[in-house]
């Protein structure tokens, strides 16, 4: 399922017995193979590690069970064990080979597992609408490998229940709401009928799209020019509309302006966009082509910032986010000179990098999910199917009558037991019932007696 899929394809990465078991014992046996002839004292060893690819089992018992694991694993995909084959003719790649761990070898196999998997996927064959939308969704995932790594240490780093539980729907593709003809927009002027995944709330014209700016659009921007001053650049931020009258003659304002150190070098003028792939212009192409909709936001941004910055001697940095996570290479580019000013080693670079990537990507999924909840379509429940038994606190039995003061019958006298004809009817039938009450009316309020006068003396 898509749910076991690696990160990089869009998955959530949980690991699964099925589908590792295969590939671990293969990669411990490689490379123990590999290992045992590098030494002669244990060249006697590798008697017990017999080659794989002949079409017979071998006869050890020990190494049956992988030979059974490598003609599955053959099976399901030869590119994943020609990559356990080295090659003889080239000694340098046999020497790399063997040193290559059982860690590194099962990554090495499991790439192309993962990839067949992937493609086998139902909506891959893009024959419905549905799975245009899917794969545009699946391709835009696939784009964020740091949103659901991250550790929740942070309340940068945390997602609430709802905005989680949102995250993981549109994650694995599945409804988020009812898919029912009473389905409709919160909004009565718009007349298009949302759909169960929450693409309409993304996209929807007459919202306003009051909650995408503040929550979404706003939130991701400010968490790159987070990254850009922790790296010391100088750099200023359009937060509380503090960029208005950049440009002459325009009211238009940049999300972020990185002012360089040489006056001769031109400022970068970087203006954030957010998109969403599933939209209905864009969905046929970005279903085949990773990025589309960030390509469409970048295009539009540009025509809108090219001219006014190169009048000024400026640059224009249009920076674009999908709603699956998956970031523009425009803002790849400055997370990564940020990591360079920031990081004097590899190592300071690539945890600053990811650190600030995993910010961008979880608050991207909460302003997502945020957007989703606040126009949450509405239904009438017509396609629900029930009765007032599914209902507990209901009582089905028939109403009570109202509570009226009745007068108890008069209990007849007691028969004497000394009477023959006493004992001789009550031998042969039963004594006759007690003749009804009358008919009890209610009393009136002046016939009400207070509860202590109805004492006994």
């Amino acid at each position: 399922s898509l749910s076991t899929l690696p990160l990089r394809h869009g998955g959530l990465g949980l690991q699964s017995f099925l589908h590792t078991s295969d590939l671990a014992l293969l990669a411990s046996y490689t490379a123990a193979q590999r290992f045992f002839p590098s030494f002669a004292y244990l060249s006697h060893l590798s008697e017990a590690f017999p080659d794989l690819s002949n079409a017979r089992p071998p006869a050890l018992p020990s190494a049956q069970a992988v030979w059974l694991a490598h003609s599955r694993l053959r099976g399901f995909d030869p590119r994943a064990t020609a990559r356990l084959q080295p090659s003889a003719s080239d000694s340098e790649s046999l020497r790399r080979r063997r040193s290559d761990g059982t860690r590194a070898l099962q990554s090495k196999i499991s790439e192309p597992y993962h990839e067949t998997r992937h493609a086998a996927l139902s909506f891959h064959q893009l024959s419905e609408p549905v799975h245009l939308r899917h794969s545009a969704q699946n391709l835009s995932n696939a784009g964020d490998v740091h949103g659901f790594s991250a550790m929740p240490t942070l309340p940068e780093l945390t997602l609430s229940n709802d905005h989680f539980s949102i995250a993981i729907l549109r994650r694995l593709l599945l409804p988020i709401f009812c898919n029912c003809e009473a389905l409709r927009c919160p909004k009565d002027t718009c007349e298009v009928r949302p759909d169960e995944w929450g693409d309409h709330c993304l996209v929807c014209q007459k919202a306003g799209q009051v909650c995408r700016t503040v929550d979404w659009h706003d939130k991701t921007y400010q968490e790159l020019y987070l990254c850009l001053k922790a790296a010391g650049l100088n750099v200023k931020s359009d937060n509380n509309a503090q960029l208005r009258n950049l440009f002459y003659s325009s009211d238009t304002r940049p999300d972020i302006i990185i002012s360089n150190q040489n006056p001769s070098e031109p400022d970068s003028i970087v203006d954030w966009t957010t998109t969403v792939p599933t939209r209905k212009s864009l969905v046929k192409r970005a279903a085949t082509v990773p990025g589309t909709a960030n390509d469409d936001g970048i295009q539009t941004k540009w025509k809108k910032w090219h001219e006014k910055c190169h009048a000024q001697n400026d640059k224009a940095v249009p920076v674009a986010i999908e709603d699956g996570g998956r970031l523009s290479d425009s803002g790849l580019d400055l997370i990564e000179l940020a990591a360079k000013t920031a990081g004097s080693t590899k190592g300071e670079a690539a945890a600053f990098s990811t650190y600030y990537r995993q910010r961008i990507a979880i608050a991207s999924l909460r302003g997502v999910a945020s957007t989703i909840l606040s126009l949450r379509p509405r239904c009438n429940g017509e396609h629900l199917s029930f009765s007032l038994a599914h209902f507990s606190n209901i009582s089905l039995a028939p109403n009570p009558a109202p509570h009226t003061r009745l007068c108890l019958p008069t209990p007849p006298p007691p028969v004497s037991s000394s009477s023959p004809t006493s004992s001789a009817s009550s031998s042969t039938s039963p004594p006759p019932p007690p003749p009804l009450p009358p008919p009890a009316t209610a009393p009136s309020r002046m016939q009400q007696q207070h509860p202590l006068e109805a004492r006994p003396p």
